[in-house]
């Protein structure tokens, strides 16, 4: 089946030495940020290193590999900053361009975009553009929020809030577009992996180097995170929370002894986020794995060594972040929940749920900032959104919106469950697995955080969401094309 499933272009190994070296030059560079640490001269050599990779592959699975592996870094001093001062030329952004470009260049090769996808790409753009727009109305508490020193002008909101984010949803579409071989989707997940391995050493030297041994409290670990990456804790999680059943595919799937000493590298670094969302999802993602892939016989097994492991090497401090809440003589809810029900959840629900316009059709993206519990102080002070997607979508895009999202996962994972039944080949049955975990974790992290809308955060879950696309339609065309007539 996997011969028929994709055709076998005569210099696959050609192409695999060429993506080893590919991806080696964007860790040469990776490496070279850090060690220059502030210097912008160092980011403009990375740009001009990834463009010039970019437009001499002429392929842009190839490109967005690109995009994928520096996207956890793009919040970092030597990536954030626009080249040479210019407005919208920060590298991430150069990058994208340069995708797009090359993605433009070969559109004869693309494939033809399926019908209902290029309704639920229209209807994500549509959803997140009229959300976006119905928030100019409000800039100035945006302002108030989060550039107080700095007033940000409609066209620099515009920039920021909108241009960004299409970045993010980026790869969904030229995954579904470009992706349509084995080596293809190979290279994409392999480029996952080697992202977590990045991330997490890196994540493992700046907590080595900063933080442990310091007697640091969870605030200055939170407030150290967000100075050197501009993301929260919790949002860099989010890289695991989507990322690591692809890393678990590896495992099982590989069965190498280095994918082993991987696995325990990117757990490690889970670990030091201290984040009880990346802790439940991880023992979720293992569970769901192996019960997809008819493991669940060792599951019990691998359960307790990673219990074991926590225990043993990530100390105390990691133990009671995960158990908050949770001592049976003194169970609560909202402190499990970090004071999410009581002083975010249940004032948000009360106030939409009696206004029907607000409750079907939402009012605009970050409108929480803009909202009556805000306002009159029922929920806590400095919240900028209300750790909880679901919600999240209900105010900003109304219940509308929240059932279009709804209805585009569905069809992803039950597309993907059904087709998973017929799939002969074991490593793209292992794909289409991972894939199918990483899409649930998400959505069950989803109540404690995360946003459905593109964001800088949730790249991978697009990457994710076009690659589960690419391989069940390339499936498709294939058993078409051999099905007798």
């Amino acid at each position: 089946m996997s011969n028929i499933f994709f055709r076998q272009d005569a210099d696959a190994v050609a192409d695999f030495k060429f993506n080893y070296i590919y991806i080696g030059f964007i860790l040469v560079g990776v490496l070279a940020g850090i060690l220059v640490g502030i210097s912008h001269y160092a980011a403009i050599a990375l740009a001009i290193g990834v463009g010039i990779i970019a437009l001499v592959a002429r392929e842009p699975i190839r490109a967005l590999a690109c995009l994928i592996i520096i996207s956890p870094f793009a919040g970092t001093t030597y990536l954030k900053d626009p080249l040479l001062g210019l407005p919208g030329f920060k590298p991430l952004q150069i990058l994208a361009l340069l995708i797009i470009i090359v993605s433009l260049l070969n559109y004869a090769k693309s494939e033809k975009t399926p019908r209902w996808v290029l309704y639920f790409i229209c209807g994500i753009m549509s959803i997140f553009t009229a959300s976006l727009l119905r928030s100019l109305q409000y800039l100035d508490l945006y302002n108030q929020h989060y550039y107080l020193k700095m007033r940000m002008s409609t066209e620099g909101y515009l920039l920021s809030e909108y241009v960004k984010p299409v970045i993010y949803f980026l790869p969904f579409v030229v995954i579904v577009k470009f992706a349509n071989t084995r080596e293809k989707l190979e290279l994409i997940y392999k480029t996952i992996y080697a992202t977590l391995i990045i991330l997490s050493l890196h994540l493992l030297y700046t907590y080595m180097s900063g933080i442990a041994g310091g007697g640091l409290v969870l605030e200055d670990v939170t407030d150290f995170y967000s100075s050197y990456f501009s993301l929260h804790r919790n949002d860099l999680a989010n890289f695991y929370i989507i990322g690591l059943p692809v890393a678990i595919g590896r495992l099982f799937y590989g069965r190498k002894i280095y994918d082993i000493v991987f696995n325990v590298i990117i757990i490690s670094a889970i670990g030091i986020l201290f984040s009880r969302t990346a802790y439940i999802t991880t023992v979720l993602s293992i569970m769901l794995y192996l019960v997809l892939t008819k493991r669940i016989n060792i599951m019990p097994v691998v359960l307790i060594g990673i219990l074991v492991a926590s225990l043993s090497v990530f100390g105390s401090m990691v133990m009671e972040r995960a158990g908050k809440g949770t001592d049976t003589t003194n169970r609560d809810v909202n402190v499990i929940l970090a004071g999410r029900v009581e002083s975010i959840w249940l004032p948000l629900i009360k106030e939409y749920v009696k206004a029907a316009k607000k409750l079907v059709l939402g009012k605009g993206r970050y409108s929480i900032i803009a909202s009556d519990a805000k306002k009159s102080g029922a929920i806590l002070k400095g919240i900028a959104h209300p750790h909880n997607m679901y919600l999240e979508m209900i105010m900003d895009a109304g219940v509308v919106g929240l059932a279009f999202f709804i209805a585009l996962y569905y069809k992803i994972v039950a597309s993907a469950l059904r087709k998973s039944r017929f799939l002969k080949d074991d490593g793209l049955k292992n794909f289409l697995y991972a894939n199918i975990v990483s899409i649930i974790c998400f959505l069950a992290a989803g109540f404690s955080g995360r946003s459905f809308f593109p964001k800088h955060d949730n790249i991978l879950i697009w990457v994710i969401l076009g690659c589960t696309v690419s391989l069940y339609n390339t499936w498709n065309k294939a058993e078409n094309e051999n099905s007798p007539s």
